[in-house]
């Protein structure tokens, strides 16, 4: 009896087994899945359809499979979710269609965890339906700000491009509803179409356009070069190098930067004290209401006096950081800057000009200009009191003294001017006048006074020597010189009357060297001939515009030399008609000025033989027949320069250290402490 129930059990259970394995095989059986024709809609898009038949079983999703290719991998799986009930199922594809492509599709649905499709379809797009745009946020905003684009249509790709202008942005976010996109950092304007393109389709999204920058206030309001400013404000950009400061036209260093303050460094190129303040970000400029103003600079200490060419240090505070951009003033004179800091310049004490030996001294920085407590004291001897006199002496005819006013004839330093004139300098005003010349002269003739009035030689044949009157400002001819005519002959004068000699003949090439001398007396209107100069007895007489002074009743000649011999100086004793030689100057020069000054003479500038123009001034004592080398003439070497004495007071001046294209503007006077 127990065996026939174990046999009968044995064979139920197989039965259910077998039962159990022929349901799952034939589950298809019981599920249909049918994928129904597509309908492609005109104004873009596809619906799907399909439909499922139920009888056991669980449905936990239904939906389709669209693919590019026939049993391709899917393009998209649709999902609809688990399903009410049986029958036609359906879905809208409104984006990521192509027009004129082929798309396959298959319904499905899920029973049990197991897939079961339907057959495969195939249906021919129209494409995508047009996007629809329902707002764009913000269109306006800065520069790496997002921007949302909210619509329909999209597609699901991230194949979306916005333009701002013709700069591509960077698109973070892509969906069929929502685009998002960073503000380009290219971006050209600050004001651009901003445009959507999906496929085959560009949407214009309106005009985007960037904040506009706003300085409200910036502080300190005033500082120095390289000082540190805060700009506050909005709308900066938050990286440094994407922000631009100018104050003026110069270009600031940024070293900080938000969107609301700015942290900038005053630029050394700032070039006026008072400046708007520039910013430039978000592609605009915006420019401060207030001025920014630059300190100026202070002058705390300076030396109370010192010689030109000495160099000295000037203290004190916001001077130019590029040392050379600073202007320093001895009075009106402008200094050489050696170099310098903020605080500190050495400076070179220029040549001059000094009107006066007390000066102040000035500093400038742009437009600002400081002044130093004490003044400075020039301590040359030869005060250089005008740089820029308006003749051109070089070589000239000569000057002579009337009435403490001195006068010259040469040529005026504008250089389009041909003319020769008598020129006024009044010391008392430091004034320049002139007059035209009406008679013919040649340039190598000669000048000379009396102090009571003037006297020309001309150099020509005829209608050569005349005489001028301070006093009726005009020329009388008077008689003619009896000598050769020549050319850079030595005149000088003694107890009022006019002696001419010496110099060369001008009709050759290479003329005869005079030795003669020839006295004209003002009160008789008459020339004698006096003494020759012994020049030939000592192997030379080729001496060309010679320097002389009189001392008492002497006359003293030195220079004009043509050789390296040519050292020897002489006296002339009018009253004995006498010349006699004094010994030997230090150098055979020429192109030398002169002066008498206290019952001494001096010999000023000039070119020893073989080499260049000399600022020195030697003293020469007649008591004890000796040369003595004394204060120099400013600090360059010049020939054939001026030399005339009034009121005590000795001028030297023009000339030039190398040729007549280069004349020296330079006036000095001799103030010996």
């Amino acid at each position: 009896m127990i065996m026939i129930r174990k046999s009968l059990l044995i064979t139920l259970s197989f039965l259910i087994l077998s039962c159990a394995e022929d349901d799952s095989s034939n589950l298809n059986q019981f599920h249909t899945v049918t994928t129904l024709e597509a309908e492609v809609l005109n104004e873009g898009g596809v619906i799907l359809k399909g439909s499922f038949t139920k009888s056991e079983g669980v449905v936990t999703d239904h939906g389709f499979k669209l693919m590019r290719e026939n049993e391709g991998y899917a393009l998209k799986a649709i999902s609809l979710g688990k399903p009410e009930k049986a029958g036609n199922f359906s879905v809208e594809i409104s984006s990521d269609l192509e027009s004129g492509r082929t798309y396959y599709y298959q319904a499905y649905i899920d029973v049990d965890q197991e897939r079961i499709y339907g057959d495969t379809q195939s249906f021919t797009s129209s494409g995508s339906k047009q996007p629809v745009i329902s707002s764009v946020l913000p269109l306006k905003a800065h520069i790496d700000d997002t921007i949302s684009i909210i619509g329909n249509y999209f597609g699901e790709r991230s194949h979306a491009n916005i333009r701002f202008g013709q700069v591509r942005g960077q698109v973070i976010t892509s969906s069929d509803t929502l685009v998002k996109c960073i503000v380009p950092e290219a971006i050209e304007h600050a004001q651009v179409s901003l445009t959507m393109s999906l496929d085959e389709f560009s949407v214009n999204l309106g005009s985007f356009e960037l904040e506009q920058p706003v300085i409200t206030s910036f502080s300190p309001k005033s500082a120095g070069f390289r000082g540190i400013l805060e700009i506050h404000g909005d709308h900066f950009d938050t990286k440094i190098e994407r922000n631009r400061v100018k104050i003026g036209n110069a270009e600031a260093i940024v070293s900080a930067s938000s969107r609301r303050k700015l942290v900038i460094v005053v630029p050394d190129e700032v070039e006026s004290s008072f400046s708007k303040i520039a910013v430039i970000a978000q592609n605009q400029e915006t420019l401060s209401t207030d001025d920014f103003e630059l300190i100026g600079p202070e002058i705390t200490e300076v030396a109370s006096s010192g010689h030109s060419r000495d160099e000295l240090i000037v203290r004190g505070a916001n001077f130019h950081p590029n040392y050379y951009q600073n202007k320093v003033l001895f009075g009106e004179a402008e200094a050489e800057i050696v170099k310098g800091t903020t605080n500190e310049l050495t400076v070179r004490v220029p040549d001059g000009p000094y009107p006066n030996r007390e000066m102040e001294v000035f500093v400038s920085v742009l437009d600002k200009t400081a002044n130093s407590i004490s003044t400075f004291s020039i301590e040359d001897n030869w005060r250089m009191i005008s740089s820029t006199i308006p003749i051109s002496y070089y070589g000239s005819p000569g000057t002579f003294v009337i009435d403490n006013k001195a006068y010259l004839v040469c040529r005026s330093a504008d250089f389009t001017d041909p003319n020769t004139y008598l020129w006024t300098y009044d010391p008392q005003n430091r004034t320049w006048s002139n007059q035209e010349i009406l008679f013919d002269f040649n340039f190598y003739g000669d000048v000379v006074g009396n102090g009571q009035n003037g006297y020309m030689y001309t150099s020509t044949e005829t209608d050569n020597f005349w005489e001028y009157s301070a006093t009726s400002d005009s020329w009388t001819k008077k008689t003619d010189f009896p000598g050769p005519r020549r050319g850079y002959a030595t005149t000088f004068t003694i107890n009022g009357k006019i002696y001419l000699g010496m110099g060369v003949e001008v009709d050759v090439y290479s003329g005869d060297d005079y030795t003669d001398y020839y006295v004209y007396d003002p009160s008789l209107d008459q020339w004698a001939q006096i003494s020759d100069i012994p020049l030939d007895i000592w192997g030379g007489k080729e001496r060309r515009n010679a320097s002389t002074f009189t001392i008492g009743n002497h006359v003293y000649l030195v220079g004009g030399a043509s050789n390296t011999g040519d050292k020897d100086y002489w006296r002339y004793d009018p009253s004995l008609d006498q010349w006699t030689e004094l010994g030997d100057f230090q150098y055979a020069i020429h192109s030398t000025s002169s002066f008498e000054l206290n019952g001494k003479g001096y010999l000023a500038n000039g070119d020893p033989i073989g080499g260049s123009g000399r600022n020195f001034c030697w003293e020469y004592d007649a008591a004890l027949n000796t040369w003595t080398e004394v204060d120099p003439i400013g600090n360059k070497g010049r020939e054939r320069g001026f030399a005339f004495v009034i009121d005590g007071i000795p001028y030297v001046g023009g000339g030039s250290g190398s040729s007549y294209s280069n004349v020296e503007k330079e006036m000095y006077i001799w103030e010996p402490n």
